[in-house]
């Protein structure tokens, strides 16, 4: 990695960035916290007018194989680098960042409508794990959504397992499964919204999937004063796959929060979603505002052009708010860290068992539907019978009245 004692001048750093830019990923083994400290070494000086370069280069340098630049700026963003893995399940994509870890894994999987936040919060959780902070002149991305919405199909359609393994630097102590889901309620509808039910339902009872969850976590906004029909569909549908079980394990994620209480808290409550609650009765939650990720972090001083009463005001919301989720950051991790992880394999064995019963009970009702209508065909011709024979019998007891009646006449004739 570069440093100021190893530039000395255009042609060594030339030199340095082209052997840099041969070697592969797995040449390259350095941990990420030394990777971010070197990557804010470098940074200064890949900046800097005197080592500057053209935009077209910057574009493919690739620090330690693990992070690509994708947008230059205040802050620039950088992609991280993912193995791809073959799971073969279907709608259900897995990729591993860094290299192994014996550290314990945690795993968790965000559920939420369109529009949520989801994928900034969790672009947010690698920032913080990574060890980024608000001054740093770079940030990560795990996802890249402006690349996801320029494909023709949206890159979160599948079900996708991140698995962030441990490196020294991370600000949590263990390695982390992140499981990102499509967002429900888009134009597509109910329809849609059943299939994302039966991708996550494929990945978790896979033999090539996740086997076990420690926090199913719901991206939810904090300004919604009810639940509408779609967000209860994605708590129904999420507790139908995993049980009831896993009730200490739901973690509702708050975005677009402030300093207040978010009303969208009485809104689960008046759901009855199952959850756990504080001692005041309110749903466990963790309140998030990531609209500070990428803003500009420029100091005032360096805004020269730009109007200073409002650049102010605009730092020092953006600081509040990149402080308020650092902490939140810092207590769902903790918290996430004092959870009992819930093995799969019970859900796999009664989503299995429910399986068969639903197709024991689909089968019963056909033959039950069979053995129905049997009796009920023999009992309409049971009927038909009785009516024919009452009404011969209402015939024949008008005949012998009419005999009587001309037996009298003869009589008295």
């Amino acid at each position: 990695m570069l440093s100021a004692d190893h530039v000395t001048d255009g042609s060594d750093r030339t030199d340095r960035v082209s052997r840099d830019r041969s070697q592969t990923p797995r040449e390259k083994t350095c941990s990420v916290g030394v990777f971010v400290e070197n990557l804010r070494s470098w940074w200064i000086l890949l900046t800097n007018p005197l080592f500057s370069q053209n935009a077209t280069e910057k574009q493919q340098i690739q620090f330690d194989g693990l992070a690509e630049l994708i947008k230059s700026g205040s802050p620039s963003v950088f992609k991280l680098s993912l193995e791809k893995n073959y799971i073969g399940i279907d709608g259900c994509k897995s990729y591993t960042f860094g290299k192994h870890s014996v550290r314990q894994n945690r795993t968790i999987v965000l559920l939420g409508v369109s529009g949520s936040g989801k994928t900034t919060l969790i672009n947010g959780m690698i920032n913080y794990i990574l060890g980024i902070d608000w001054k740093d002149s770079f940030r990560f991305k795990l996802i890249d959504e402006s690349q996801s919405k320029s494909q023709a199909q949206n890159q979160t359609s599948h079900v996708t397992a991140y698995k962030i393994n441990y490196q020294d630097g991370f600000r949590v102590p263990y390695s982390l499964t992140l499981v990102d889901t499509p967002g429900f309620g888009d134009t597509r509808g109910i329809d849609r919204d059943r299939e994302i039910t039966e991708q996550i339902r494929r990945l978790f009872t896979s033999a090539n999937g996740v086997c076990e969850i420690d926090a199913i976590c719901f991206v939810i906004q904090a300004s919604l004063a009810r639940l509408t029909a779609t967000q209860k569909y994605v708590f129904d549908s999420v507790l139908s796959i995993f049980g009831k079980d896993v009730a200490e394990n739901i973690f509702m994620l708050v975005t677009f929060a402030d300093g207040q209480q978010p009303p969208v808290l009485q809104a689960i409550n008046a759901s009855r979603v199952l959850c756990p609650k504080t001692a005041v009765g309110l749903p466990v939650h963790h309140k998030f505002n990531n609209s500070a990720l990428f803003a500009d972090n420029r100091s005032v001083r360096d805004r020269a052009d730009e109007d200073s009463d409002e650049d102010m005001e605009d730092v020092n919301f953006d600081t509040m708010f990149w402080a308020m989720g650092a902490k939140s950051m810092r207590t769902f991790f903790t918290a996430l860290d004092k959870v009992t992880t819930q093995s799969l394999q019970l859900t796999q064995e009664v989503l299995n068992e429910r399986r068969q019963l639903e197709a024991a009970v689909e089968g019963e009702r056909s033959e039950a539907k069979e053995g129905y209508m049997a009796p009920i065909q023999s009992l309409e011709t049971m009927k038909e019978k009785a009516q024919i024979i009452e009404k011969v019998a209402k015939q024949e007891k008008l005949t012998k009245t009419e005999k009587k009646d001309t037996e009298r006449t003869c009589t008295v004739l």
